[in-house]
């Protein structure tokens, strides 16, 4: 089963077969790191037609707008954060089930604060990812793409749940 390691979870999986991360700064403070690692590297653009400045070896979706999902190839809806993209772009691959790991939508990331000037997310910001979250769900639905959250604890509520074990 392909893997999407979002962000500095790249760390954890330096195998996986796509690395994901909108943020250019985030790319520009792991650069080095991410460089030569094997898979494929994606990022999206800020707003519809603005690259952002990601290093060269980075694949840049285009911006197809903020809520639910785009079929257009090449296009992602950037749902305000990272999780939701990557899970669009599962879906835009082909994927008809998605597992998502480390998605509990509230304090910080596993790894602690991102350092400056890359953002954190605070509970404001988690209550837009939740909302992007559950306007992306019915249209994954409608595609037959299931969804389940495997992250114990999760404030994300609009996909089913399972056990990370039995996942």
């Amino acid at each position: 089963m392909p893997r999407i390691a979002i962000n500095t979870t790249y760390q954890l999986a330096r195998d996986a077969d796509i690395f994901y991360g909108a943020d250019a700064l985030w790319w520009r403070e792991y650069e080095d790191d991410l460089r030569d690692l094997p898979g494929l590297k994606v990022s999206i653009e800020s707003n519809r037609g603005v690259h952002p400045n990601c290093p060269d070896f980075v694949k840049v979706m285009r911006w197809g707008g903020s809520s639910g999902f785009d079929d257009r190839p090449g296009y992602m809806r950037s749902g305000t954060n990272s999780g939701c993209q990557a899970v669009h772009l599962a879906a835009s691959l082909g994927a008809k089930k998605i597992m998502m790991f480390g998605f509990d939508m509230q304090g910080l990331h596993w790894h602690g604060e991102h350092p400056l000037p890359l953002a954190n997310p605070n509970d404001h910001a988690h209550r837009r990812f939740i909302k992007q979250f559950a306007l992306l769900a019915p249209e994954l639905e409608r595609r037959g793409i299931e969804v389940v959250n495997c992250t114990p604890g999760s404030a994300l509520e609009c996909f089913n749940k399972t056990d990370f074990a039995e996942a």
